[in-house]
């Protein structure tokens, strides 16, 4: 256990920048206001992130997930652009469906204008 009379002289024997030790302590969950630690602390402390292979395997394990969860927002993104697709396509065919019933309806009541008898229309108002 190695004890410390302030923050100072814990970061000269560490030698190392203010926000490192403070970032370094928050990393490894010890209080900055600190002033004793043990020797693991202290080792813990100096050589964070120095050549951690557990770490560099666990970054190479997150890239690759990251190459794959691309890959498949870019599979969803086609599947998405493919539906939109489909959407915009069954919304004209309502529209044209619409407007061709229409067309048939009024073709239709013309048709039935023109074969009622003048009398028939004189009378069915």
């Amino acid at each position: 256990m190695k004890k410390f009379e302030n923050q100072k002289e814990i970061i000269d024997y560490l030698e190392i920048s203010k926000a490192t030790f403070y970032r370094r302590t928050s990393a490894l969950g010890i209080k900055p206001s600190k002033r004793s630690f043990s020797d693991i602390e202290i080792d813990k402390l100096r050589n964070f992130g120095k050549n951690d292979n557990d770490s560099l395997s666990k970054l190479s394990d997150m890239r690759k997930e990251i190459k794959e969860l691309k890959k498949l927002l870019s599979v969803k993104n086609q599947q998405i652009d493919q539906a939109h697709k489909l959407v915009d396509q069954a919304q004209k065919l309502q529209l044209l469906s619409e407007s061709r019933t229409q067309e048939a309806e009024q073709q239709l009541i013309e048709i039935e204008s023109k074969n009622k008898s003048w009398f028939r229309k004189l009378f069915s108002k």
